[in-house]
């Protein structure tokens, strides 16, 4: 137990000095230049106020330099001579002085890297080298911003340049009337910057490393102090554990808190033992009572699965379950049919509900399996009238034929019927065209057919007659290929006017029979 917690705090501690280590190693990088910058702009202040901006002004719109790049101009010894002061003060310091555009721009500084006497214009005007000034120069964004601003501005950080890299800051120098005639430039060498930084963080990394060091130290010696009592009641607790249960061990006649906590500890194992067998009993009772629940559950699913798609369409009743809004689809091609039973309603009046009902429910059962055998899709029954539809929700070709198929199949149905039912017998309509399927409202869901295709194939049915299957003339050129098909001419439709209908005789017969 002593090395896991030894491993344990001395993880701890080392991502706490790792994130303590990483703010102050960067902290002390980031103040120590800071810190330089700061002496930079206090000695670039302290210098431009002994600088007469008249005389520089004068200086540098007519001085005159030697081929050397001196000059014996005494307001240029003066000048030089006080910069060759502060840069004696301020040994690290690089000063210059150095004014902005135009082909009389010079810079001067006794430590500089670069001549005495430099112009720093933008561009050499027509090629000439002014007398004694060997060189030009562009000024960086700080220097501008300072002339235009007239106060100190510093480079964001260490920059390279032909001569080398800086820290630099740069000050305006005014004439007597307030105008900026000239910027003070102070430079740091950028070695002397690393330097200075570098000595720091070495000295960060030594003081933080040693205190790291000392930290482990006391981590292990405080392991072991603390952890000695623990293994002293692991070896007591393991000779327990083996000691006949009756009897004291010499552990828990001890007075002090060791003892103490052994006899707690054998009156908690023996709790322990009786929660732990009441806890099984509770699991296997709490077992089986979740498996029947689970048993029930699933019946219930499965009750209520049946239910559904027995009132909806198997892909409607999974996309309502998945998405709980309102479905429509517009489909560009089904067949409708409409069917109603001839004679029934003479037929009830001389019977008993009760009959009624069960006949009813014969008949539609036995419409019911066509329509699953034929893969079409029951849509409603009113009263005695049934409704089917062939090519949604899943469209397929065909479905004008398994339509018909279907309507043949019913013919055939209430012909056997009428064995046992004299006087019933079936009249269907029959329509091919668009419509929108879908579900709509939030309670008793329906799956429902909308569009004027419905309303034909509900007028072929009720201007058809008995016996007989009567399609329109959409659905007869759908089904000519496949069936034989007799015209009727032309009817009166309601809300329609004239319309072509024909009759659905039979299905042709192969092509290899008939030979």
């Amino acid at each position: 137990m002593r090395a896991q917690l030894v491993a344990l705090f001395t993880i701890a501690f080392t991502i706490v000095f790792a994130a303590v280590f990483y703010w102050v190693y960067t902290f002390t990088t980031t103040h120590t230049e800071e810190r330089l910058r700061a002496d930079l702009n206090n000695a670039t202040r302290g210098a431009v106020t002994g600088i007469d901006g008249d005389e520089i002004e004068a200086l540098y719109r007519d001085g005159v330099a030697k081929p050397d790049g001196y000059s014996d101009d005494p307001r240029y010894v003066r000048e030089n001579a006080y910069l060759e002061q502060v840069h004696a003060l301020s040994p690290q310091a690089i000063p210059y002085t150095m004014v902005r555009g135009g082909p009389s721009a010079r810079r001067v500084g006794p430590a500089s890297p670069a001549p005495e006497y430099v112009y720093i214009v933008d561009v050499d005007i027509a090629g000439t080298k002014h007398a004694g000034f060997l060189e030009t120069d562009t000024l960086v964004p700080e220097a501008d911003r300072a002339w235009d601003t007239g106060q100190l501005v510093e480079r964001p950080d260490v920059y390279t340049d032909r001569f080398g890299s800086w820290m630099t800051s740069y000050m305006p120098i005014k004439n007597h009337a307030g105008k900026v005639v000239a910027l003070l430039g102070c430079d740091y060498d950028a070695s002397y910057v690393y330097e200075v930084r570098k000595k720091a963080q070495r000295s960060v990394v030594a003081v933080l490393l040693a205190s790291y060091a000392a930290m482990l130290l006391l981590v292990f010696f405080a392991a072991g102090y603390f952890t000695r009592p623990v293994r002293e009641l692991t070896r007591a607790t393991e000779n327990l554990g083996e000691a006949n249960l009756g009897k004291d061990t010499a552990l828990a006649s001890r007075t002090d808190e060791l003892g103490a906590l052994a006899r707690a500890f054998n009156d908690m194992s023996g709790r322990l033992a009786r929660a732990f067998g009441e806890l099984a009993r509770s699991n296997e009772v709490l077992e089986e009572r979740v498996k029947e629940r689970t048993a029930e559950l699933a019946s219930e699913q499965q009750k209520s699965e049946r239910l559904l798609r027995n009132v909806l369409p198997a892909e409607i009743a999974e996309r309502l379950k998945s998405e709980p809004t309102t479905i429509a689809e517009g489909f560009d091609a089904v067949t409708v049919l409409f069917a109603d039973i001839v004679g029934f309603t003479e037929m009830s009046a001389r019977s008993s509900p009760l009959e009624v009902v069960r006949l009813l429910n014969e008949v539609f059962s036995a419409f019911d399996k066509l329509a699953e055998k034929f893969g079409l899709e029951k849509i409603k029954t009113i009263g005695d009238a049934y409704m089917v539809v062939g090519g949604l929700p899943v469209p397929r070709p065909d479905h004008a034929q398994a339509v018909a198929d279907m309507a043949l199949e019913m013919q055939a149905f209430m012909h056997h019927l009428r064995e046992r039912q004299p006087g019933l017998a079936i009249r269907i309509g029959i329509h091919t065209g668009p419509v929108v399927a879908g579900v709509i409202g939030t309670k008793k869901f329906s799956y429902d057919l909308w569009g004027d295709t419905v309303n034909v194939a509900s007028r072929m049915e009720s201007h058809g007659e008995k016996d007989r299957v009567q399609v329109s003339d959409a659905a007869a050129d759908a089904l000519r290929g496949d069936f034989e098909i007799e015209a009727r001419g032309t009817i009166k439709v309601k809300g329609r006017g004239e319309l072509a209908t024909h009759w659905l005789l039979r299905r042709k017969a192969p092509a290899n029979a008939a030979e």
